[in-house]
């Protein structure tokens, strides 16, 4: 009975047009079976399609001026995108939170002085290292 349930599942087949993309579960309860999730075919060279565009679309880091911030682009939750190049090293770094106000927007000194004390805004080391996001953070936004 089991092998003729497992040799079912893996004999059937997807149409002409469509093609097998793993399994999935159908039917409830008792009547639970695993069958083949078959798609168009045309649906998954979409997908490949927006990959390929995806990749495209990605931050050239050829392309960007060494420690020039910008604004990240729509959709990343970041509020800011830098190539970060120091001692030979370059780096892409997004920082800042994309709800929050910075300084210049709320001018607010206790906060100013509350985010560089947590954020040890004032030690050499963070001044000092730019491939990281904390002194981007720093120097740029607060």
């Amino acid at each position: 009975m089991l092998r003729r349930v497992i040799r079912s599942i893996l004999l059937e087949k997807c149409w002409d047009t469509h093609k097998q993309v793993g399994f999935k579960m159908k039917g409830k309860g008792r009547n639970k079976r695993r069958v083949p999730n078959c798609v168009p075919k045309n649906e998954t060279d979409l997908n490949e399609a927006d990959v390929d565009e995806a990749k495209k679309k990605k931050l050239d880091k050829d392309k960007m001026k060494c420690n020039k911030p910008r604004r990240a682009a729509a959709g990343s939750p970041k509020k800011k995108t830098v190539k970060a190049c120091q001692d030979g090293k370059e780096k892409i770094i997004h920082y800042g939170h994309r709800g929050m106000q910075h300084f210049s927007q709320h001018k607010d000194p206790k906060r100013r002085k509350s985010f560089r004390a947590r954020h040890k805004c004032d030690q050499k080391s963070t001044k000092n290292n730019k491939l990281s996001a904390r002194h981007w953070a720093c120097k740029d936004l607060w």
